[in-house]
């Protein structure tokens, strides 16, 4: 047993054997459990692994006697599960007064705002931000909700907190009462993390010893995962909140954080969640930006890509986009190129080499980055899963000049002119002069804007135009009107006239 097996290993199994020895004689009852682990997929478990499995179990059991033994495969999506399970904890929150419970098991209570710091902090005296893991956006900062909040908690007496603020709800899976407090179990915060956050923030260091003021408390037990999804939604409805953090709770969401974080992403699911731990802003990413990189890459309609924003509201459009069969790397991938592009065109001195562009290089971005998309993968109608292949690229300024470069030669062949917006012909001409150009880009440096003729106008000047010119028609026809035979000869401005009380037409 010396040789291959390490030194720790060989004491761990020594401990177990004398251990075991020792209690022979009080008949212990003996659990074995083995996993095997990879990366692999546990629902295509080959089957010299299954039987593996099997051997395993009979001969663990051939070994002992009163034993219950084990052996499962465990891959990357069990993996993933586990690593992703919220941590089991009880924490005590002591409460004022007399609770109400309507049916032994939810609670509504009240708090002294000093005991409910300490509940909200550990024994560092840091905040638990595991507790705020069911919200749906992080602390928004110094906004006018916030400050009001602050200025309650700041006010010096006569009016109790409680009076002032909704509160905050927390979802458990159980509670007990012990004397003045309650002994909750796996604490989530559901509701109230600004208030939550704002209290830690302006009252952690200065709270006086003698305030009684308290902070009101709904605390709902519940393990059905239905339910609690219900809950947390139901609650974070009551106010404003942007449609993609509703669906920051979604387990592909937690999957794409995890995955983005590991290749140096932040992937904010949760709103202001890596701004408030001031991660580096151009590794930032939201699920609206990460979103319209998809569509614009994987659907190759970058001209709608950013404009719409249905596909958040609706299943069936957001299953579409974020759809569980692609593989992560297809995010990965959308991540580098388009902030590789949106970031390089923000440096317009060094990319744009001072072409006249004000305001394209925002509404370019999709358009560069699906360029580069179809040169690298050498196809305008590639498959969406292939953009994972993009996840290590390196893009350089010349390529999103070359890029750019492009769509200035495409509108060119066609007698078109650059403006801010790009109609739906442009798009798939970009790309169809792509292609019969073997995926290389028509101009590759450097850019070189034309001037746009001066007999071309804007399109208000154009409606500015066109309401002139039937003004005058109309007023042509009415001079007309008038001086034909039998036509009223009052003067149109005399008191008989019936047109002279009306004021002219606003032009």
């Amino acid at each position: 047993m010396e040789n291959p097996y390490p030194a720790q290993l060989l004491e761990v199994r020594e401990r177990f054997r004398s251990t075991y020895i020792d209690l022979a004689s009080k008949n212990p009852r003996l659990s074995v459990r083995v996993l095997y682990c990879s990366r692999g997929d546990s629902a295509r478990l080959a089957k010299n692994i299954q039987s593996k499995l099997i051997q395993l179990r009979k001969t663990i059991t051939s070994f002992f006697s009163r034993v219950t033994t084990d052996a499962q495969a465990l891959g990357a999506t069990e993996l993933l599960h586990l690593a992703q399970r919220t941590k089991k904890y009880s924490l005590l929150l002591p409460f004022t007064e007399t609770y109400i419970s309507r049916d032994g098991a939810n609670y509504v209570i009240l708090c002294r705002l000093k005991d409910y710091i300490n509940f909200i902090t550990d024994e560092n005296g840091d905040l638990r931000r595991y507790l705020f893991e069911g919200n749906v956006r992080d602390y928004l900062g110094d906004v006018q909700v916030n400050s009001d909040i602050a200025s309650a908690l700041l006010e010096a007496g006569g009016v109790d907190f409680w009076w002032l603020n909704n509160g905050v709800t927390i979802l458990a899976s159980g509670a007990t009462v012990a004397g003045k407090a309650l002994s909750i179990d796996n604490v989530l915060v559901v509701n109230g993390l600004q208030t939550t956050e704002t209290l830690y923030r302006t009252l952690t260091e200065r709270i006086r010893p003698d305030d009684e003021r308290a902070i009101l408390i709904k605390i709902i037990i519940s393990s059905d995962d239905d339910v609690r999804a219900r809950i947390i939604k139901a609650t974070n409805y009551q106010n404003t909140v942007d449609l993609a953090s509703l669906r920051s709770l979604d387990q592909l969401q937690r999957n794409i954080e995890a995955y983005l974080f590991d290749h140096g992403w932040f992937y904010e699911r949760r709103s202001n969640f890596y701004r408030n731990q001031r991660k580096p802003g151009d590794r930032i990413l939201s699920i609206r930006q990460l979103g319209t990189a998809v569509r614009a890459l994987a659907f190759r309609t970058p001209r709608t890509a950013e404009r719409r924003e249905k596909w958040l509201r609706h299943d069936n459009s957001y299953r579409r986009v974020f759809n569980p069969a692609w593989p992560l790397s297809l995010y990965l991938g959308c991540a580098v190129v388009s902030r590789s592009v949106e970031w390089s065109s923000k440096k317009r001195s060094g990319v744009w080499q001072g072409a006249k562009i004000s305001g394209m290089a925002r509404q370019w971005s999709s358009y560069i980055a699906l360029v580069i998309t179809c040169v690298h993968l050498k196809n305008t109608e590639y498959e969406p899963q292939r953009l994972g292949e993009l996840a290590d690229i390196m893009i350089s300024q010349d390529e999103i000049r070359a890029a750019a470069g492009h769509i200035v030669a495409t509108l060119q062949r066609r007698g078109k002119y650059h403006r801010n917006a790009l109609g739906v012909e442009n798009e798939r001409a970009i790309l169809q002069e792509l292609k019969a150009n073997g995926c290389a880009p028509l101009v590759l440096a450097p850019l070189d804007f034309p001037p746009e003729p001066s007999n071309i106008m804007r399109r208000h000047e154009v409606h500015e135009a066109k309401r002139q010119e039937k003004r005058l028609a109309k007023l042509a026809r009415r001079a007309s009107e008038a001086a034909q035979p039998g036509a009223a000869t009052t003067a149109p401005d005399s008191p008989e006239h019936p047109q002279s009380h009306k004021l002219p037409r606003k032009a």
